[in-house]
């Protein structure tokens, strides 16, 4: 009886460590799926945040070039605006000097002529 006893543990054993390899077997192959399959999710969103880097990237250096272009065209609106300026501001100087220029080119001669007189007048006493 003993002896039966010993052959049913040592059936039970074999069916046992046969059960823990199927186990086994499977744990592993579930593992190398998941190792595989994270794996690829990394890949994936390594190459989607690669792909998102590259779009940005892209985006900023339109936008750099845009602000470039509408820097130039600001700064040249800027020297036109103040050549204009500058071109006004000179042509009402211009227009005042000569408004006040007649004026006091009339007093020198009235002042050149009150001279003269009196040279003559000074030469006639003499």
């Amino acid at each position: 009886m003993a002896n039966k006893v010993l052959l049913e543990l040592e059936a039970a054993e074999k069916v046992v460590v046969a059960d823990l390899r199927i186990a086994l077997l499977l744990a592993q192959t579930k593992l190398n799926e998941v190792k595989q399959k994270a794996e690829a999710d990394y890949k994936a969103a390594a190459d989607e945040v690669q792909a998102k880097g590259q779009a940005l990237s892209v985006k900023l250096q339109e936008f750099a070039n845009t602000a470039k272009l509408e820097t130039k065209d600001i700064q040249f609106d800027i020297e036109k605006y103040y050549f204009y300026i500058k071109t006004e501001v000179t042509e009402k100087v211009e227009d005042a000097v000569k408004a006040v220029d007649a004026p006091i080119t009339a007093e020198i001669k009235k002042g050149e002529r009150v001279v003269g007189e009196v040279v003559d007048a000074i030469k006639k006493a003499l």
